[in-house]
């Protein structure tokens, strides 16, 4: 673009300076014209002409004339002498070729002679014989000096004649040389034009093509794309499904107290590598969701304190079995309770730590975990050193590159997937993860990522809890097509005291139903044969059954939530799973359990963090109450009409409202449903708020101390 502004600036420049040339010889031709036209006005060949045509006639008038008769003769003596008189005085212009003194000695002399001559002839009158033939004479001999005054004239008119016909004849040529130049670089530039019009038309077409052609592969890829995660769906789906047996099988073998040690060692073989396999399919998934933008955040509120109590028991028995030191760093300041997706966190740190382990022969692994207060946000970091092998230069740059791996790390095995979707899940986090590593010594991984901090530590995650619910009396119903799956689960609950009922579809779970009131619990697949478990749930529902239903299914959470049928459930575990989490999603909302946690109303701390007397305090709880009954009406709504998002915003409005009033037990059933819609809570709110607002009444009617 700017070569094109050049040459158009050049172009416009010599026009310009053609253009002025062009109005300069047209001036200058304009000139010429007018000093020709003036030449034809003072034509100097009529003066001589007429000098020639009064010499006729006076020598006419001498050679017919009557010397006695002199009046005609003094006449055109009279006019010769004016036309000689004006060469001679310079009243003519004389011709520019001849000088003055050249003219007066050869062309006028012979003329001014002849004048003073005849002049004195003419004194006397009459003039006799002898000076009549002499003036004759001379008047004869006039003849010669006339025709070389007109012969001069003539040539110098000649000559004029000449020079403005070459005059113009040079202009008028400047004049085309210029036109034709002109006209040839307007078509110069017009062909330029044309060429970048024509260039410009194939660049549009060629890019208008090139749209085309990635149009289509774009959506080739889509294509390929969405075959691709459909393949790995279904491969998830199908590798969940067995995995989960196999898994629930040996972590139900390993509780068994006769077990001996030889048989828990290799069951706990048979363990390791299903969980190896789960977690190869888990990264696999995730690898293809992160390539596509899919990766979403489950954010939930954890204790990092339990988190690492988790990590600790996790790899401290790893880093024995190595000979290696394993210690976990905790600063005072996380002592609190953050708002994050605490599956990506944990994902992140057993793969970093799952690195460090695996590289690390001798020394130490160590885990730091800090922070400090951001912006308008906490800034959690997680530092994992260890004293292994170290990362060699030249592979520094392909460590998170998915499927790249150094020569050591093709040695030690493993996927070269953990890294990059460690990386992925922080960003996703608005952080990241950076390191330093010397080979030799030892590598340092640093994490960062934004949270929040969560001021009340109601509804925080139980990880790595470690109290088992008892399901002594209780009777649940397993809902499962596969019936190694459907046998493992009801061995797992009659092992901690339920009662179980079996059924392989959302039809025969409907008449189990109808069959069995007595029924606590439903545990649901999703996919099953002639009814699935959302419409069977959806039914029960719709039935008014507002006893927990638990959906147990191999797709991820984020894929479940887009369904409409998903709110029917009170909570949801993905296959293969560990027999504590089914446990601990049992456990969850057992009878009574707000009535178990130490109180209703909290009025005493309630009125010391406020700052309100009590009459005040009273006031306000009772427009709380009454907020939180308008907010409950709301929340149900938005969930009829599956406005999943206004649900979860009055949900939070109610559970400030609650603990801000001192009722806990009412905002710990808040808090859960602002994290996930769950019927068993919702089935219970209306009485955990009436019992609240008794206790209310009663304090209406305590006496002040």
């Amino acid at each position: 673009m700017t070569r094109f502004r050049l040459i158009l600036s050049f172009v416009c420049i010599v026009l310009i300076v053609n253009f002025s040339l062009i109005v300069h010889f047209e001036l200058e031709q304009k000139r010429e014209l007018e000093r020709v036209n003036q030449l034809g006005m003072d034509n100097q060949l009529w003066q001589f002409f007429q000098l020639s045509s009064e010499y006729a006639r006076l020598r006419e008038a001498l050679q017919y004339g009557d010397r006695h008769q002199l009046d005609e003769i003094n006449l055109r003596f009279d006019i010769y002498f004016s036309r000689i008189n004006g060469f001679a005085n310079n009243q003519v212009k004389l011709p520019s070729s001849v000088s003055k003194e050249a003219l007066d000695m050869a062309l006028l002399k012979p003329l001014v002679d002849y004048i003073h001559f005849g002049v004195e002839i003419l004194k006397h009158d009459p003039i006799n014989k002898t000076n009549w033939i002499l003036l004759n004479q001379r008047t004869k001999e006039q003849q010669e000096a006339v025709n070389n005054l007109i012969q001069a004239a003539r040539s110098h008119d000649s000559r004029s004649i000449d020079d403005y016909r070459k005059n113009i004849m040079y202009w008028g040529e400047l004049r085309i040389l210029l036109a034709t130049t002109q006209i040839i670089i307007l078509l110069l530039f017009a062909a330029l034009g044309v060429y970048a019009l024509w260039k410009t038309e194939t660049s549009r077409k060629k890019l208008a093509e090139f749209a085309v052609t990635l149009q289509e592969a774009r959506l080739q890829a889509d294509v390929a794309n969405a075959a691709k995660s459909r393949f790995l769906a279904h491969i998830s789906h199908e590798i969940r499904t067995p995995l989960t047996s196999i898994l629930g099988y040996t972590d139900r073998l390993l509780r068994k107290k006769t077990l001996d040690k030889e048989g828990r060692r290799e069951i706990g073989y048979i363990e390791n590598s299903g969980t190896h396999l789960l977690s190869l399919l888990n990264n696999v998934l995730d690898l293809s969701k992160s390539e596509q933008n899919k990766i979403s955040l489950i954010i939930e509120t954890i204790s990092l304190k339990q988190l690492r109590l988790e990590l600790e028991a996790m790899f401290n028995m790893m880093a024995k079995e190595k000979g290696l030191r394993f210690n976990v760093f905790f600063d005072d300041g996380l002592e609190i309770d953050l708002s994050l997706d605490a599956g990506k966190l944990r994902q992140i740190l057993i793969n970093l730590l799952g690195n460090s382990l695996k590289f690390t022969q001798r020394g130490a692994i160590s885990l730091t975990l800090y922070g400090e207060y951001g912006v308008d946000c906490y800034l959690l970091h997680a530092a994992v050193v260890d004293t292994g092998c170290g990362i060699k230069a030249e592979d520094q740059s392909l460590i998170f590159s998915p499927f790249e791996q150094s020569k050591l790390g093709q040695l030690a095995g493993g996927t070269g997937l953990g890294l990059s979707l460690s990386r992925d899940y922080a960003r996703l986090m608005k952080g990241d993860i950076i390191f330093s590593s010397q080979e030799g010594e030892g590598s340092e991984f640093i994490v960062t990522i934004e949270t929040q901090v969560v001021t009340a530590s109601v509804g925080t995650s139980l990880i790595g809890q470690s109290q088992q619910p008892s399901l002594m009396g209780r009777i649940i119903l397993v809902v499962e097509d596969e019936t190694i799956n459907r046998e493992m689960i009801c061995g797992i609950l009659q092992d901690f005291g339920a009662t179980t009922l079996q059924a392989c579809n959302g039809f025969e779970a409907i008449f189990q139903v109808k069959q069995h009131p007595a029924i606590d619990s439903i545990i649901m697949d999703y996919q099953m044969p002639q009814m699935d478990g959302m419409a069977a749930a959806g039914i029960l529902r719709q039935q008014q059954w507002k006893k927990p239903i638990y959906l147990v299914s191999a797709s991820p959470l984020e894929e479940l939530q887009q369904e409409a049928g998903f709110v029917a459930f009170s909570g949801h575990l993905r296959k293969p799973f560990k027999i504590d989490e089914l446990l601990l999603l049992l456990g969850k909302w057992q009878d009574n359990n707000y009535k178990q946690a130490g109180g209703l109303l909290d009025y005493q701390t309630a009125i010391h963090s406020l700052g309100f007397k009590f009459e005040r305090y009273l006031a306000l709880c009772q427009r709380g109450l009454n907020r939180v009954a308008e907010l409950e009406l709301l929340y149900k709504s938005a969930l009829k009409q599956q406005e999943l998002n206004e649900a979860v915003r009055y949900a939070h409005s109610a559970k400030g409202i609650a603990l801000q009033i001192g009722a806990i037990i009412l905002g710990q059933h808040w808090s859960a449903l602002e994290v996930e819609p769950d019927y068993a809570v919702i089935a219970v709110l209306n009485q955990v708020r009436e019992d609240t607002q008794k206790e209310l009444d009663k304090l209406q009617y305590m006496p002040i101390v």
